[in-house]
C-alpha cells in the first residue's frame, strides 16, 4: 500500500504561538501515533490562527490518505476544543498531499482555500427545531462512533 505525506491546515478562534506534540489515539493498524502541531506560517504583524499538521498515512489513493489523516487529527482536535474552551475545523481548510512511495517525479496535490468574510445565517423554523433535538445529544453522545451519521440516524428516530 502506498504511503503518503498530508500536511493539514488546522483553524482556529484562538491565537497560537505554540507548537504541540500530542498523541493522536489508537489507529487501526497499532498504537497510537505522535503529531505535532506548529503554528501555520503568520502573515507579517498577524497573530497565527492556525496550526499545520504534518502526518504519514498509508493509503490505497490521495482521496484515502486524506480521509485516514482526518480520522487521526479529529480525536485530537476534540480534546484540544474541550481542554483549551476553544473551537478547531479542518472543513474548508488548505491541505497538502504528496505520495512518498512510487512518486519519482514528486508530484503533489493542493487544495488551497481562501480566507473570507463571515456571512449571515438565518435559520429556518425546522433548522431552529434541530438545534432544539441537539440538547439530546450528551445523553446520547456516548454511542457515537467513528461516523457521526449513526448517532444523528438514532437522534432524529425519536422526533
Amino acid at each position: 500500500m502506498p504511503t503518503y505525506s498530508v500536511s493539514q491546515k488546522i483553524r482556529t478562534v484562538a491565537t497560537i504561538d505554540t507548537t504541540i506534540e500530542a498523541e493522536d489515539g489508537s489507529t487501526p493498524e497499532g498504537p497510537p501515533s505522535r503529531i505535532t502541531l506548529p503554528p501555520f506560517p503568520r502573515k507579517a504583524d498577524k497573530a497565527a490562527q492556525a496550526w499545520a499538521a504534518d502526518l504519514t498515512v498509508d493509503a490505497e489513493d490521495r482521496d484515502a490518505a486524506v480521509s485516514d489523516a482526518w480520522q487521526r487529527l479529529i480525536p485530537l482536535l476534540d480534546r484540544l476544543a474541550v481542554v483549551t474552551q476553544s473551537a478547531f475545523s479542518i472543513a474548508a481548510q488548505s491541505y497538502l498531499v504528496c505520495r512518498l512511495t512510487d512518486n519519482q517525479g514528486g508530484i503533489f496535490y493542493m487544495f488551497g482555500t481562501r480566507a473570507r468574510h463571515p456571512v449571515g445565517m438565518p435559520l429556518s423554523s425546522d433548522e431552529v427545531a434541530d438545534i432544539k433535538a441537539l440538547a439530546a445529544a450528551p445523553a446520547n453522545a456516548a454511542n457515537v462512533n467513528a461516523s457521526g451519521h449513526q448517532f444523528f440516524r438514532r437522534l432524529y428516530a425519536d422526533r
